[in-house]
This record gives C-alpha cells, structure tokens and sequence, in this order.
C-alpha cells in the first residue's frame, strides 16, 4: 500500500514533527493564511503556532530561516529572483523534502484535513512528492530512471529550480544511451546527482570528483557520434564529451596494476611481460606500458 503522504504529514504535524514542506500554489494567499491562523487558534488557542504559513516571495526577499517543523510555504511567485541569502534558506527548505499541492480542490480537501473534517471528503488530494534520495541506487536503477527523472525535473521546475544547460532532448538521449549501454555522461551525471542529493549550487568539479568516488572511476572523452542524433550533434561545440563507463571497474584496475608494478619491481627472469600479464589478467600492452615505464627513462 502507497503511503498517504499528506495524512502522515498531518499525524506528525500534530506532534510537532512533520519535517517535509508543504508547498501550496493559490492565487488567494489571504484566504489560506487566515483558514490557517484559525485552525492555529482552535487547535491551541494563540496565533501561528502549530502551522508556520512563510510566502516563498518572503523567503526569497531573505526573512530569516525558520527551523520549526511544521512548515507550509506559499508559491506565491512566478520569477525565480531571490536575494543570495534567500536562495540559500530556500534550498535549505526544500533539502527537508516537498510535498507540493496546486489544484485548488486539493488544496480545500487538505485544509479540511487540517481542520479535522473528514466526513464531507470523497477524494484523496492530489500531490507531488519529492526527497533526497541515493544517487548511486537512483542512477542504476535502470528501470524506472526515465520516470523518475521527468517527475522530478517537472516538479523542480514549478518550485522555480531550473538546472537545464541544455534542451531537454539531450539529457533524453543521454540518458537511453545509458540505459542501454550503462556509459553515462558526465553532463547528465552532474544533473542527476543534484537533483537526487538536492545540491544545486556545487561546482562541477565538486560534482564530478563525488560521482567518481561513488562508482570508482574517472570520467573519459568520448565522441558524441556514439551517443547523440545528427539533430542534436550539429549544436554541440565539441566532437567529444565526458562520460563514465561503469563498465569499467576503476578500482580493480588500480590494483591490478599495483600489483603488476611490484612483481616488475622483483626483476625476476620468470616473471616476464607474458607472466605477469596471466598473473593479473591485464592487458599484455598495460603490462608492457608498467614495464617501459620502469626500465625505459
């Protein structure tokens, strides 16, 4: 059974420790703020207590970060214009994870919930969901990645995070490239990393030397006739791009390779280029290159 995330919002809210946002996208902020502060009131008997109502548009001006639980932000706004300071609280909200309601009968159906009225419901509101989640197990995943990465790009975009630097098509073509040949470009890497860990500030030199940490192994160039359509490569300025073949394990070869290093080190006549070579089941040109390194100055 799917996990209702409203209803679990609410049972925490209750005990003060519903921890997800709860974005809402209204055209009248008055109505809701004042349904809230009555609920706040009937619930408690004070003002803004149990429910936080923050606008977006506020959050973005910079109004100090607020760290209760129980938090519903307004989207309020249509620009994404935030002041430094504003973007940082605000990516600080959504690393807590969004529930995000836009149509005005969930809406309703949620601040019933709110209310405690139950009986005149007869639909469940309607509502996005996104957390952070594990960027390894997300991209090898192959099955349900196309999906899940539309969702979230979609939702991401309504709550103004636009992290695009190309057209949609090729992170399309990107991504089925992957998906059948499990080699991921680095550009589409960098994106699905942010948007699974929430990080959308860090440099890509950052990103890049997480991400191969996480699959042990380093980005290489590749053409970009193996992987995208004459319609997308004739706007592309280079005939290569950056991708990490996690066909390749990265830390074995290391270890090959320093194993392969110290036998060469023994200078021993039984130990030949061929030898070591069955030895390690590397290449014989890998082992031969480990050699002319050694030997040839």
């Amino acid at each position: 059974m799917i996990e209702n995330k409203i209803e679990k919002w609410i049972e925490e809210a209750e005990k003060r420790t519903a921890l997800p946002i709860i974005v809402l996208r209204i055209e009248n902020i008055n109505d809701i703020e004042n349904d809230i502060s009555l609920i706040n009131t009937k619930k408690i008997g004070h003002y803004d207590t149990l429910y936080k109502v923050i606008k977006i548009s506020n959050v973005f001006k910079g109004t100090q970060l607020e760290t209760s639980n129980n938090i519903i932000l307004i989207n309020d706004v249509n620009i994404y214009n935030p002041t430094i300071t504003g973007e940082l609280y605000y990516h600080s909200y959504l690393q807590r994870g969004i529930i995000y309601i836009e149509d005005k009968n969930s809406t309703n159906i949620f601040i019933s919930l709110l209310k405690g009225n139950k009986n005149n419901i007869n639909s469940e509101p309607l509502y996005s969901f996104i957390e952070k989640t594990n960027f390894e197990e997300f991209v090898k995943d192959t099955k349900n990645i196309h999906k899940k990465f539309i969702y979230i790009l979609h939702l991401l975009e309504k709550l103004h995070i636009n992290l695009l630097e190309h057209d949609i098509s090729f992170y399309e073509e990107a991504l089925h490239y992957y998906i059948k040949n499990n080699i991921l470009c680095s550009n589409l890497a960098h994106l699905l990393y942010k948007i699974t860990k929430f990080d959308f500030k860090s440099n890509k030199t950052f990103i890049g030397k997480k991400i191969s940490s996480i699959f042990g192994t380093s980005s290489k160039a590749m053409n970009v006739n193996y992987i995208f359509s004459f319609r997308l490569r004739i706007y592309l300025k280079s005939k290569n791009i950056k991708v990490y073949d996690l066909n390749f394990d990265q830390k074995t070869y290391d270890i090959k390779c320093n194993i392969a290093t110290k036998l060469l080190q023994l200078d021993s006549k039984d130990l030949t280029v061929e030898k070591i070579s069955t030895i390690t089941k590397l290449p014989f040109y890998e082992i031969e290159k480990l050699y002319k390194q050694k030997y040839i100055r």
